[in-house]
């Protein structure tokens, strides 16, 4: 149900926000985002991204984030926000190789996250803090993102905002999408014993163990890097990319899920201004 009301919730305020904002440029457009995945056999994929920056009143969305800003205060703002992460499982995309990893382990699931946007403009830059927490019941924890962002550049020529950032996430985000219990390693034992194609019938459930060990997800906070670019084509075409390094933690790299040690993305668009 929350899948379906997200899209909708952007649609509408999108809607309101071209309507409300005959003194303000808009920029909606498309875009396409690729995440290089940390999981085992997990090959790096590829889906549409909306490229959004909009603003009507307090009201406002920035690409799949949308929100409202409660306070003001001389270079200080807070806002209420809303997104669905970008954090998944489908072991269906894992490779053959890989897949006896992921015997007896579930999909894990985006998440409906809401939350809260602090910000503080600086002299040398701006300071934000995100802050999101689970209410779609699935990891159930929270995971925020601490950043500093110093945009330069001509908007006429062209712009550049890199920034350095910490993702801090909890015990339970971890645990979700990266842990791997008791009762998975059962299953999975009795899944690999007795599989109709290439059984192990001679498996037991201690080598299994030792093959797949049990992890629960601890605390993690990595270090990331990113730069946005934009850079117009015209009065109304904007080009846009974005780049992302992000450090995974030995808390989540020790899962035998995980393979990679690093998470990398990137995004290529065009934002129309009107």
């Amino acid at each position: 149900m929350k899948r379906s009301l997200f899209p909708a919730l952007l649609f509408c305020l999108g809607f309101l926000s071209l309507s409300a904002n005959a003194d303000e440029r808009n920029a909606y457009g498309l875009g396409v985002t690729y995440e290089s995945g940390i999981y085992q056999g997990q090959d790096g994929y590829t889906e549409p991204y909306p490229f959004i920056d909009a603003n009507f009143g307090d009201f406002f969305i920035k690409d799949k984030v949308v929100g409202w800003t409660g306070f003001r205060h001389n270079n200080i703002s807070i806002a209420l926000i809303a997104s669905y992460n970008d954090y998944f499982l489908d072991t269906e995309d894992i490779n053959d190789a890989s897949k006896d990893i992921f015997v007896g382990i579930e999909n894990r699931d985006r998440a409906f996250e809401i939350g809260f946007l602090y910000t503080y403009y600086s002299q040398v830059g701006d300071l934000t803090w995100e802050y999101y927490k689970d209410v779609s019941d699935k990891h159930g924890g929270m995971h925020n993102i601490v950043r500093l962002a110093r945009p330069t550049g001509n908007p006429n020529l062209i712009t550049f905002t890199p920034s350095i950032y910490v993702h801090y996430f909890s015990s339970a985000f971890n645990d979700y999408y990266y842990g791997i219990s008791a009762s998975e390693n059962v299953n999975g034992f009795e899944e690999l014993k007795n599989r109709a194609v290439d059984p192990r019938p001679d498996l037991t459930q201690r080598q299994f163990d030792e093959f797949r060990p049990e992890f629960e997800g601890e605390n993690s906070g990595h270090l990331g890097f990113d730069i946005v670019i934009k850079k117009p084509y015209s009065q109304n075409i904007v080009g846009v990319f974005y780049a992302a390094w992000e450090e995974v933690l030995a808390e989540t790299e020790n899962s035998s899920l995980v393979e990679d040690s690093e998470r990398l993305r990137f995004r290529l668009g065009l934002e129309y201004k009107f």
